[in-house]
């Protein structure tokens, strides 16, 4: 007996059921993509979440210190928070203090001309470059002080801030580079105006070290007294992003670097906050094979030819000058994925391999 046909098995049926299947096909991608969409915002809002919970952590034992009112607790705190800030001691050069700051000025970088500015806030501990304010007295050569203060700059600090009268704006004390004295100035607030009194009464001028916005509030009120006007701040340097713009950081390294080390360049690393450059000899004060020469994000050298018997990388003997590898490092940069010399990466290695028969290779890390 012939079976009858079901509607089952019917031509339109099966036709019925592809489409089926097609939208079915076709609609995942809509579904899925948007929900797996989803699915990292809301991981990545978990994740900025807990970032400004731990940041908030960090920043509550700030907060608590400077609205306590307890201005010997705020230096011990800030004290303790710029010990920590290095893996070894860092003696002050300078010191500044008003009621919504401390700030410590220490030697970081190979050139002595400049400190690096510790500022310690409500906010947490913030970082910039100033020239010396002393710049003048530094001496060419490091050698003994002539007639170094008994008393070291912290321990002045503290002195003077416990004694410190209501009307105290700010205190500022600087380590004179030339004998280890100490210099002194306060600046109080009284009926007549701004009173700023200097210590020792000879001593040297030197520019305003706090940041506080009171201080350059009442530096920016100006007076007819000479001797009741701040004095200019001290210069600050902009804090460079190296690896936001490599760009800059080749224009940066033209005008730094001398011409006997732009003439052998044996390795690059463009990072965040420094600058590592490989160099190979022969470098006028280089006594070794290869040297390292390290900026920070201000432009100051952390190293300069810091001696090594190899060189960086996978180790080619032979540099090659600045100009040509900008040139190579720029080409190979807009090849890579995550790599523009206008856009931000995390990190950018950039040396030499023998074992791929003396080829350049760029290693990128990316910023997410």
């Amino acid at each position: 007996m012939r079976r009858r046909s079901t509607p089952k098995d019917s031509l339109p049926w099966l036709l019925t059921k592809l489409g089926i299947a097609v939208v079915v096909v076709a609609a995942f991608p809509l579904v899925i993509i948007p929900w797996h969409e989803q699915q990292r915002a809301l991981e990545w809002q978990a994740y900025e979440a807990q970032q400004q919970a731990q940041q908030a952590a960090l920043l509550q034992p700030f907060k608590a210190a400077f609205a306590g009112g307890d201005r010997i607790a705020v230096l011990e705190l800030c004290k303790s928070e710029f010990d920590a800030s290095y893996y070894y001691p860092r003696p002050a050069q300078a010191l500044a203090w008003s009621e919504d700051r401390v700030e410590a000025f220490v030697y970081v970088s190979a050139a002595q001309y400049g400190l690096r500015r510790l500022t310690c806030a409500a906010d947490g501990i913030t970082q910039g470059r100033i020239d010396h304010p002393l710049a003048a007295l530094v001496p060419v050569e490091e050698g003994s002080l002539a007639d170094p203060d008994s008393e070291s700059p912290w321990s002045r600090l503290e002195r003077e801030v416990a004694l410190a009268p209501p009307d105290l704006r700010s205190i500022e004390i600087v380590v004179r580079p030339d004998t280890g004295g100490l210099l002194q100035r306060r600046v109080r607030r009284a009926q007549s105006g701004w009173q700023i009194d200097i210590e020792p009464a000879d001593a040297p001028t030197f520019p305003l070290l706090s940041t506080s916005p009171t201080l350059l509030a009442t530096q920016a009120e100006g007076s007819t007294d000479a001797a009741s006007t701040l004095p200019a701040a001290a210069k600050a340097y902009p804090m460079r992003r190296w690896s936001s713009s490599t760009t800059e950081a080749f224009e940066f390294l033209d005008h730094a670097l001398p011409e006997d080390a732009k003439a052998s360049i044996v390795g690059l690393r463009f990072d965040d906050d420094e600058i590592e450059v490989g160099v190979a000899a022969p470098v006028s004060g280089l006594e070794a094979p290869y040297g390292d020469i390290d900026f920070d994000p201000w432009g100051a050298a952390v190293n300069w030819l810091y001696p090594r018997d190899e060189p960086p990388g996978f180790g080619c003997p032979g540099g090659v000058p600045l100009a040509q590898l900008r040139s190579t490092f720029l080409a190979r940069c807009g090849e890579l994925p995550g790599c523009n010399p206008r856009t931000h990466f995390s990190i950018a290695d950039y040396s030499c391999s023998q074992s791929s028969g003396g080829r350049w290779n760029l290693h990128i890390q990316s910023a997410n």
